[in-house]
């Protein structure tokens, strides 16, 4: 068993990300070592990825190194006895949960990612996870694609007569036509939003991967989250302060303040009788599928680097402006405001 210590991280004031080995120095006649440093520092000089997705590199590699070590093996390892103990670390749960399929195949994602720059960096000739068994997906437990007709039941039987009703009639109407994310949906902000004669252009700051997208709403969709902003703040839109969130809470503790996770999932519980926020990332898709749209169309919308994703979303946009937004508003109900 290998008595090097185990990979970390550690922040510094004179270099933000620096690559450490606890209190050793690294081992640069160590080859894999040397590798896992080299891999994770390239991770991290990366201006695509995310935060989130660069400390996940980092702390699959450590966890799946600290593994190793523990049962006599570390990196370098014959590459055969590397993958049956992948196979079991990528199952492992701390808090003793079934782990997600997708869960699952993330961590051999990032595994392999490694293994792959290490046999390109000349430290190993072999990749351990080729010789995993990698689960299906399991679709069942993905957000549902919800039909047109069924959705456009649910969003007019929101009572609007009330402030947060008024507040998921646009959050949901935005959700649909756009398909946008969880995370894109929550951070929106008044500083992202900007007219465009009778449309309004809205900039996504905070995509999948760090990556800034941008949608032209359809005349519609405008009408009514210019009509949800007004009843929120009055006629005179310019009061609304720049790092305003679009969609606020309204809890006691949190009143104005961005809304949670729980909140949107709850919301979508109540007036689509489904928690996932996916389903009308889902529901976009297919749909527009339905309405005429193609499969790059789709994923372009969608922002999707790779269509095959796309194409994954309608087995079960051009850029800015999405020719079928204002169709699939009259088919989703949202057109009679």
């Amino acid at each position: 068993m290998s008595d090097s210590p185990p990979l970390s991280l550690s922040n510094s004031e004179d270099q933000p990300l620096t690559i450490a080995l606890y209190a050793t120095p690294v081992d640069y006649s160590m080859p894999m070592l040397r590798a896992a440093v080299e891999w994770l520092k390239t991770k991290y000089e990366m201006k695509s990825q995310s935060q989130k997705t660069q400390t996940a590199y980092r702390d699959a590699l450590k966890s799946f190194r600290d593994h190793l070590l523990s049962i006599g093996l570390d990196l370098e390892s014959e590459p055969r006895e590397v993958a049956l103990a992948a196979q079991a670390w990528v199952q492992h749960s701390r808090v003793g949960r079934q782990v997600s399929t997708s869960t699952i195949n993330q961590r051999y994602a990032i595994l392999s990612s490694f293994y792959k720059f290490a046999i390109k960096y000349g430290a190993c000739e072999h990749n351990p996870i080729d010789y995993c068994e990698r689960p299906d997906r399991v679709i069942e437990d993905e957000a549902q694609a919800l039909d047109a007709d069924y959705i456009k039941d649910c969003i007019q039987s929101i009572d609007r007569s009330t402030r947060e009703g008024r507040r998921d009639f646009a959050l949901l109407n935005l959700a649909c036509l756009t398909g946008r994310r969880l995370s894109e949906l929550t951070g929106l902000q008044w500083q992202h939003i900007s007219m465009q004669g009778r449309t309004m252009r809205v900039k996504w700051a905070h995509c999948k991967g760090a990556k800034v997208f941008y949608n032209v709403l359809d005349a519609n969709t405008t009408k009514i989250l210019l009509s949800f902003l007004k009843t929120e703040y009055g006629d005179n839109l310019q009061r609304i302060k720049p790092a305003s969130y679009i969609f606020q809470s309204h809890s006691k503790n949190n009143s104005g303040g961005r809304l949670s996770a729980q909140t949107i999932s709850q919301i979508y519980k109540d007036r689509l009788g489904f928690s996932k926020v996916h389903t009308t990332r889902h529901s976009f898709a297919v749909n527009s599928e339905i309405a005429g749209a193609s499969l790059s169309e789709i994923g372009d919308q969608l922002g999707h680097s790779n269509y095959q994703t796309t194409a994954n979303y309608l087995k079960r946009k051009r850029k800015n402006t999405y020719g079928y937004a204002g169709k699939l508003s009259s088919m989703f109900g949202f057109e009679d405001v």
